[in-house]
């Protein structure tokens, strides 16, 4: 069985860095402020936990995530450092091919994806990942699902999903102090209009 939680969000921009945790969640939520979006960098680091639910000993030789489009994989960074990108563009890891687990043991890996973030593409990203590759020594299958395969409801596939969205009062606010501004400039003109029309009048009445 294979399960697929969020535990970290970390938010760049250009005013700083914010970083929040999260106790294992399939769904979370980061918001960030309208004009500290553009340009601004999302980190998501996702905990893969890969259990054995059956009654002999095994082994997880190959997982793959199936990374979703407009996020980025970056090898350098240090969760990352057991994964690779295959010819298909999935990400594929064998760091638990070589670790036996037990009936009722758990094995865990880390992998953290990117997004540039621009004001067209907040939304709801799910990640899938899927244990690609199994092997016990007596060659049994699986009775429940089949490796590699991407079939919704088997228990060797799982997802966490992430909203990335707009701070909804910082947007409010930004769009406020716009449309202030903009009226600000209104009357301003539209007052020294009036001056200059009282102004014409009083040297009329003058001659």
């Amino acid at each position: 069985k294979i399960d697929k939680t969020i535990s970290k969000v970390t938010v760049q921009t250009m005013k700083g860095t914010e970083t929040e945790k999260y106790d294992n969640s399939k769904f979370v939520k980061a918001e960030i402020a309208a004009k500290n979006l553009t340009g601004s960098t999302v980190y998501v680091e996702y905990t893969i936990r890969v259990s054995n639910i059956g009654d002999i000993k095994g082994y997880a030789k190959k997982l793959i995530d199936y990374i979703p489009e407009g996020m980025t994989f970056n090898s350098t960074l240090g969760e990352n450092a057991n994964w690779y990108t295959g010819s298909d563009g999935n990400l594929y890891t064998e760091a638990l091919a070589n670790k036996e687990l037990a009936k009722g043991e758990t094995a865990e890996v880390k992998l953290v994806l990117t997004r540039q973030m621009t004001e067209e593409n907040t939304d709801i990203i799910s990640n899938q990942v899927e244990i690609f590759e199994d092997y016990n020594a007596q060659g049994e299958k699986d009775i429940n699902s089949r490796t590699g395969n991407k079939a919704q409801g088997e228990n060797d596939l799982s997802s966490a999903d992430i909203a990335i969205m707009v701070k909804t009062g910082e947007s409010l606010l930004y769009i406020s102090v716009i449309l202030t501004t903009i009226t600000l400039g209104i009357i301003v003109v539209f007052v020294s209009y009036i001056q200059i029309v009282t102004r014409r009048g009083k040297r009329k009445i003058e001659e």
